[in-house]
């Protein structure tokens, strides 16, 4: 169920999921380099199902769109996810904290700043930060959906929704 209120003149999307990111602040454990990627894969499969989780161990055909940037960026990753409900997101997030993966979540993948892509082996272009840990890409393409606010004064925006879109 998605509930929005005006607030200050901003929208303000909530999920009936949305307090299960509370978990996550009470859940991080101390930062290691290792990644259970048998772990992560079957939890992403288990909660998008298998069509929609993409090995990103190695950039191809599938995978290059969530592994390199439009602009800046390119790296590896043990799980792409592509939701399909907003609601599956906080589930991968946890799904990605307990097997101990870094977790980029990636809008349209536009590259204006380089951080919609892992960024793990060097060839970023950015200014490349050391964490060793393995990453996990989250698309929220599919997320697109325009919700008009104020009688289409507003629009409530997903993630997924591009400026071609609206």
């Amino acid at each position: 169920m998605i509930i929005h209120s005006v607030i200050r003149g901003r929208t303000a999307l909530l999920t009936a999921k949305s307090s299960r990111l509370s978990f996550l602040a009470n859940s991080l454990r101390p930062l290691s380099s290792s990644c259970d990627e048998s772990d992560v894969l079957a939890s992403f499969r288990s909660i998008v199902g298998d069509e929609n989780v993409l090995d990103g161990t190695s950039e191809n055909t599938s995978t290059a769109g969530y592994l390199k940037g439009q602009r800046l960026g390119r790296g590896t990753a043990k799980a792409i996810a592509l939701p399909n409900r907003v609601g599956q997101v906080p589930d991968l997030i946890e799904a990605a904290v307990n097997a101990g993966c870094v977790v980029v979540v990636q809008g349209a993948n536009t590259g204006l700043t380089g951080a919609s892509v892992p960024h793990n082996n060097g060839d970023s272009g950015v200014n490349d930060t050391a964490d060793n840990r393995p990453a996990v890409v989250i698309s929220t393409r599919r997320l697109d959906t325009i919700l008009p606010v104020d009688d289409g004064k507003r629009v409530l925006c997903l993630a997924g929704a591009g400026l071609a879109s609206l």
